[in-house]
């Protein structure tokens, strides 16, 4: 005779031990899928990361990378990540980034479209460079005439942060085409716009010619005498600034608007006598900001401060790497942003 307790328990078993072959399943291949993505992402930052900042600031966020549809058919496969595994998503991402070219001119078109009739403008139409990637040479030509310093952006997408400095960001020339936000609006921002102008009559640059990285290899230093509002964090009136620092501090600002009650700073290029002495820093930014290079302590604060975050931690938003000091290193180097 059957023990009716030993049946009962027998049935409620039976189902959830048939079950569990498939949830090893999907969760192995949930697992699978996710160490493919990470790898994935970190072969896309590589990518970046080697050729030119130009090169790596048009590419489209890591995240969205992983829509990229030969990269899309590698990911769906459930293989174990292998050296193998590495190469084919080195090779399939780099499939996809030769198809972005259409997709930049028509950004850039866009962006032009919606410039202010009286900002400057350049026909320069040459390629920014040329990139070496892996063993076949790939032309990613990109129309020029949106590199320009003076071109400030605004995102129009409200943030969710009680802050009134954080609620926008600010992008500058070609930086925001591939803005990651949805619903991305590129607002031409006056403010930060002006500045630009003030800071390349400062040094007797050409408007309609001077680029961002023209600015970053000058590695001039600034200082705003006066500021009607001012961000809540970050630098004060009177410290000694990068070009960036002083656009991103005042545009990141509760009145972004031009007008007699709002007037730009007073912005003051530093002689060099009375810079501030700072030995030149070799440094490595964490995985949110990816890259390295030669910068100056307030130098790679200001490359923290583009990405929002006002008071970087040592440790977790940028490493020191050694050696510490690179002995007559006067200027910061081409480093990825």
């Amino acid at each position: 005779m059957r023990d009716p307790a030993n049946t009962d328990k027998r049935l409620r078993i039976e189902p959830q031990a048939s079950q569990a072959p498939d949830k090893i399943i999907e969760e192995r291949t949930r697992v699978r899928r996710a160490k493919r993505e990470n790898a994935a992402q970190l072969e896309y930052q590589s990518i970046r990361n080697e050729h030119p900042l130009w090169f790596g600031s048009i590419l489209p966020n890591s995240i969205k990378s992983i829509n990229f549809p030969s990269l899309k058919a590698i990911l769906e496969n459930d293989d174990e990540v292998l050296p193998e595994t590495r190469l084919s998503l080195r090779e399939a991402l780099l499939a996809d980034i030769r198809f972005l070219e259409p997709e930049v001119h028509r950004l850039v078109e866009l962006y032009i479209r919606d410039l202010p009739p009286t900002w400057p403008r350049t026909e320069r139409r040459q390629p920014l460079g040329v990139c070496d990637i892996s063993s076949d040479r790939m032309k990613l030509v990109i129309a020029s005439r949106l590199n320009l310093a003076v071109y400030v952006f605004r995102c129009g997408s409200p943030k969710v942060t009680s802050r009134p400095d954080e609620r926008h960001d600010v992008h500058i020339g070609m930086e925001g085409l591939f803005h990651f936000c949805a619903g991305f609006e590129a607002r031409p921002d006056a403010r930060g716009h002006a500045i630009v102008l003030r800071i390349l009559d400062l040094l007797g640059l050409s408007p309609g010619a001077t680029t961002p990285h023209d600015l970053d290899r000058l590695d001039k230093r600034f200082v705003c005498r006066t500021f009607n509002h001012l961000p809540i964090q970050g630098p004060r009136p009177g410290q000694a600034m990068t070009w960036r620092e002083v656009v991103q501090m005042a545009s990141l600002t509760s009145a972004p608007l031009l007008g007699p009650d709002n007037p730009i700073p007073r912005i003051e290029l530093l002689p060099p006598q009375e810079l501030p002495r700072e030995p030149i820093l070799l440094y490595k930014f964490s995985e949110e900001n990816r890259g390295a290079g030669y910068v100056s302590l307030a130098g790679m604060k200001a490359h923290l401060f583009i990405d929002g975050i006002w008071e970087g931690v040592e440790g977790q938003h940028y490493h020191y790497a050694q050696p510490a000091i690179r002995p007559g290193a006067t200027t910061i180097q081409e480093i990825w942003m």
